[in-house]
């Protein structure tokens, strides 16, 4: 079996850590592994066992030359790539992808080969620390710090400029961002680049209420309406996927919703709760891990 890994990457990134510790505690008692380990800050890094293909940080590639097999499992968010660079595997093997950003509309316009190949994924924290719960909230506030560009979170904007103290929601990073999450009531989490973001799974497994909009992704598993507080909203589709075709007009929801729930206690808390097990059951990384797993074993007929 080939394994690609970037090891020594100067950008944090929950891959290489699950790449150790899927292989050391639960593949290796399946396969002996050739792994392959390359450091450098390629975008696309290109790799030639047992074929031509590229390898992204956000990609990782078992193959079975054994049973002429491969298994992709990606959370890269433009699956149109992710089929450019691993065609070299997808010409010569059977192979299945999982993808943590699975939208049927937007492989329809992306995806070029066969869709049945591909199917949803989980979703995974950028990093890799499983948190203790800790819903402990000392301050009223609806709490948001995140990149924005032209294309999305452009209800940021809006946010930014309405003038109360409890919506506390700021474009850019935050060197204390753990502390302020945790202190906060609810926090606001917003599409990323595709619909699902890092601050999803890093809010539920923290078991902090988030506001955020009605997920239009799919993953292995359904996401239940009760571990956040859903908004819906008319979107328009870009190259990054759907956003608030309004963004002022979303940004007005949000404060609604916002004040709507700030003072239920108990809905708040049963939401804390929920999270908190969705991801206890679903996100950690052994939870991962089997799952993972569970799918390579299947597709190699182990």
């Amino acid at each position: 079996m080939g394994f690609v890994n970037r090891k020594n990457c100067d950008i944090p990134e929950w891959f290489p850590e699950f790449n150790a510790f899927f292989i050391n505690k639960y593949l290796a008692k399946h396969f002996d592994v050739n792994l392959i380990e390359f450091a450098d800050n390629e975008y696309w890094r290109a790799v030639n066992y047992p074929h031509d293909y590229k390898a992204h940080i956000n990609t990782i590639t078992y193959v079975h030359p054994k049973s002429s097999k491969a298994i992709i499992f990606t959370t890269y968010y433009n699956t149109g790539e992710v089929f450019k660079y691993s065609k070299g595997i997808i010409d010569n093997y059977d192979t299945v992808i999982y993808s943590g950003h699975y939208n049927p509309k937007l492989l329809e316009a992306e995806w070029p080969g066969d869709p049945n190949i591909i199917t949803p994924w989980l979703f995974r924290p950028l990093r890799w620390e499983e948190p203790e719960y800790n819903y402990t909230p000392k301050h009223d506030r609806l709490y948001f710090r995140g990149l924005t560009n032209e294309w999305f979170r452009r209800e940021v904007n809006f946010l930014e400029q309405t003038k109360h103290k409890e919506i506390d929601v700021v474009s850019g990073r935050s060197k204390n961002y753990d502390q302020e999450c945790c202190e906060s009531k609810i926090c606001l989490s917003l599409q990323g680049v595709r619909d699902m973001c890092n601050r999803d799974i890093e809010l539920w497994s923290r078991g902090i209420p988030s506001i955020r909009p009605r997920f239009t992704c799919k993953l292995a598993v359904d996401i239940p309406e009760d571990i956040y507080i859903p908004i819906d909203f008319e979107y328009q589709d870009t190259p990054i996927g759907r956003v608030p075709a309004n963004p002022e007009a979303f940004a007005k929801n949000i404060v609604s919703t916002y004040f709507n729930v700030k003072d239920d206690d108990k809905l708040l808390q049963q939401i804390s709760n929920n999270s908190r097990e969705f991801y206890l059951q679903n996100f950690t990384p052994s939870k991962i891990a089997e799952f993972t797993l569970n799918k390579i074993l299947a597709h190699f007929d182990v």
